[in-house]
Parts: C-alpha cells; sequence; structure tokens
C-alpha cells in the first residue's frame, strides 16, 4: 500500500501535491503567515513572519492562509479575504518592491489555504474566496498559484474539482491505512486507495 500510495503520488504531482506529515504549498521560506480571528489593524503582531524573513532579505510574495469555521453571523468568506488585502495593503505600505508590483500587480502571487481546521469542511466559504483571489477583476492570482490543503475529504475534493479547480496539497501524515487510521481519524471514511484514486481523478 505504501509503495502504490507513493507512485500514485508522484504521478499526479503536476496538480496536486502530496506530503507526508505535512501540507507541500509553495516554497515556505517567502510565506507570510496570517491567522483567521486576528484583528485586521494589528499589522506587527500578524506580519511578524514577513518582517523576520524581510530582515534577512528573502522577497516576500506568498501568503497562508488561515481557514476555519466559526460560530453564525461572520462574513468567513470576508475574513478570508480580508487577510489577502490586508497583506498585500501592509506589503505596499512597507515598501516592497519587486518586478510585478512596478507593473502593477499586487504584492502577493501565491496563497496556500490551510487550517486552522480543515479547508474543505468550510468549503461554501472558502470557494468563493478563491474565486475572488482568481479573478481578473480582484486579485487575478493564477489557478497554479493558489494551493488548497486538505487532509482528504474525498466527496469535496471531487466538488471542488468541478467548482474552482486550483492546486491541491494533501497531508498523508503516514504511509498506510493502519497507522493513518491512528493519526487521522478521516482516513476511516475515506481510506488511501479512494484517497489516491481522487488524486489522480483531481489531477
Amino acid at each position: 500500500m505504501a509503495a502504490r500510495a507513493s507512485t500514485t503520488a508522484r504521478a499526479t504531482a503536476a496538480r496536486v501535491r502530496v506530503g507526508v506529515g505535512v501540507s507541500v504549498g509553495w516554497p515556505v521560506r517567502a510565506s507570510v503567515g496570517v491567522r483567521l480571528g486576528v484583528e485586521l489593524d494589528r499589522e506587527r503582531c500578524q506580519l511578524v513572519e514577513h518582517e523576520r524573513r524581510r530582515a534577512r532579505g528573502d522577497a516576500a510574495r506568498d501568503l497562508v492562509v488561515h481557514v476555519r469555521r466559526d460560530r453564525a453571523g461572520r462574513d468567513l468568506t470576508g475574513e478570508i479575504i480580508g487577510q489577502l488585502w490586508h497583506a498585500n495593503r501592509t506589503l505596499l505600505a512597507d515598501g516592497v518592491t519587486a518586478p510585478w508590483i512596478e507593473h502593477g500587480r499586487p504584492p502577493i502571487t501565491n496563497v496556500v489555504m490551510m487550517g486552522m481546521g480543515e479547508p474543505l469542511a468550510n468549503f461554501d466559504n472558502v470557494v468563493p474566496a478563491l474565486r475572488l483571489m482568481l479573478d481578473d477583476n480582484a486579485y487575478g492570482l493564477s489557478r497554479r498559484r493558489v494551493t488548497l490543503s486538505t487532509s482528504g475529504l474525498v466527496p469535496l475534493m471531487d466538488r471542488l474539482r468541478d467548482e474552482c479547480p486550483v492546486a491541491l496539497a494533501v497531508s498523508l501524515h503516514a504511509p498506510d491505512n493502519a497507522l493513518r487510521d491512528r493519526l487521522m481519524p478521516i482516513n476511516r471514511t475515506h481510506p488511501l486507495a479512494d484517497l489516491m484514486a481522487a488524486c489522480v481523478t483531481y489531477g
């Protein structure tokens, strides 16, 4: 099973990024982490990682967007997009430069959608946010540069493929069903064979 999962993962790597233990997106060395639920005007708290990396000379062009479900009454789609808006605004205010910025593009070029929680469990808020990120009249990001990280909710992976097929990162955490059942209870509902088949279909 482990060898089969590894082979299938490599075969679909062009569209679906599969990681053992971690969710693999674009290079984390250039990422800016912003947590949902932190007030948007707390710039220094939100962008500590950016400040640390900028001081080291790294280009700040990636955004890790944290997604969670919360109590009723909150506009979670707006809060997700708010993270991207705020990160772009703060980078511009800090005077960050890059060739694409000089041509009128926003600083952030790559986005990874990931926890707190499972993004696909918040499907109805996440997909409208993804569409805004991809819309040429909004942020105009490339589908290949927007990645959603999932633990493997197979039916919602299929639905995402049909409704908004961005790049996909799958957290395996284990090479076989016995260990993955213990580490990730979702595997009891969607075992590795089903998950790998969904990755092939998605790719």
